[in-house]
């Protein structure tokens, strides 16, 4: 009496009854599962495209007014907000210079973020998935070291191992 493997259709009652025997026996290693959707919503924050426009609006905002620059710049020219960006530290070139300068280091170390999140992302949830699969497999291993002789007799080796390996691969997937 063979059980059959899980499908990849909709979702029914038993592959329902299986999550819910998942999540029951992870609670143990639910610290992992929280970090890594932590890092999924932190990646999902700087690939978003929110990171560049929130820095932009922080130097829009300690930047002079766009009156103030039409009166420091040049008759007819008018100034737009990459320009404000460039005047966040101060009205000089060398501080024009240092903010964009600043900008451009900002936007570097988002992307630096950016990968660290897809790495802790990546290795949490491996880290959640490997200790929910050992744990299984170790109870599996006691369940059947617990078994008594009669049950070991009355099935083939190779059936029980095929079964074993078989059940615990399905679930990997």
């Amino acid at each position: 009496m063979r059980r059959p493997a899980l499908e990849k259709s909709a979702p029914t009652a038993q592959a329902l009854r299986v999550l819910r025997r998942l999540l029951r026996e992870a609670r143990g290693a639910t610290w992992s599962a929280w970090a890594a959707l932590a890092c999924i919503l932190g990646e999902t924050v700087v690939d978003s495209g929110v990171v560049p426009v929130l820095l932009a609006l922080i130097f829009l905002a300690i930047a002079p007014s766009p009156a103030v620059l039409a009166q420091q710049a040049a008759p007819g020219v008018t100034v737009d907000w990459i320009q404000r960006i460039g005047w966040g530290i101060g009205g000089t070139a060398e501080g024009r210079l240092k903010s964009l300068l600043l900008f451009a280091f900002l936007m570097l170390v988002a992307q630096f973020a950016r990968c660290a999140f897809g790495f802790g992302r990546s290795y949490l949830s491996q880290l959640f998935a490997q200790g929910l699969i050992r744990d299984l497999r170790q109870r599996l291993y006691e369940h059947l070291t617990r078994q008594s002789l009669a049950f070991h007799k009355s099935r083939e080796t190779g059936d029980l191992l095929s079964r074993v390996s078989n059940d615990v691969a399905v679930l990997q997937r």
